[in-house]
């Protein structure tokens, strides 16, 4: 997705991207290369699949950088759980579930997913995402599967070698150079 936020941005309204914020989208995507290389060769369904959603969440971090500058927070973030639950329902009626049971414990871990990842990691983002321009937005974005690799280290025992190591960096750097730049423009 940080590929597609600059050049929608550009074929949709004409804004350039700033070189800090560009050269932190190229060493995003040479950070996001050296995480996913080691997969099978050649393009898959699920390569396609993940790129469509790349396009789409892209998408969705545009118009809500664009929305949160007038609107508030609180009421766009309602919207959008609102539509997300409405859109659910429907899916429900149109293809209706297998039979199952939810037992209390995964009642629970259902609930704190609602809560705390969904509802209140959400609304945060939206608050602070006004605060940076949709591309900067997306390479902090893109941070997500490196917190994911350093806490399958650090809490399941996984295993990374260099070439993740050296994404992982690269990420970072990616989503610090942008900040940088701003911060030292100032």
């Amino acid at each position: 997705m940080v590929l597609f936020i600059p050049l929608l941005c550009f074929l949709l309204w004409r804004e350039r991207t700033g070189s800090g914020s560009l050269a932190g989208v190229l060493l995003a995507l040479a950070g996001i290369w050296q995480l996913a290389h080691g997969g099978s060769a050649g393009f898959s369904r699920g390569d396609l699949l993940s790129t469509v959603c790349a396009v789409f969440i892209a998408i969705h971090i545009i118009t809500v950088s664009r929305l949160l500058k007038n609107e508030d927070v609180y009421l766009v973030s309602l919207v959008q759980f609102a539509t997300v639950m409405i859109v659910g329902w429907l899916l429900v009626l149109v293809v209706p579930p297998p039979p199952f049971k939810i037992g209390l414990e995964g009642a629970g871990a259902i609930a704190y997913c609602v809560v705390f990842p969904t509802i209140i990691s959400f609304t945060v983002q939206n608050a602070w995402q006004r605060h940076v321009n949709p591309t900067q937005a997306g390479l902090i974005y893109t941070l997500d599967p490196v917190w994911s690799m350093i806490g399958g280290y650090l809490i399941l025992g996984d295993r990374m070698n260099a070439a993740e190591w050296l994404g992982c960096l690269l990420i970072f750097s990616a989503a610090l150079l942008p900040l940088l730049v701003r911060q030292n423009n100032r």
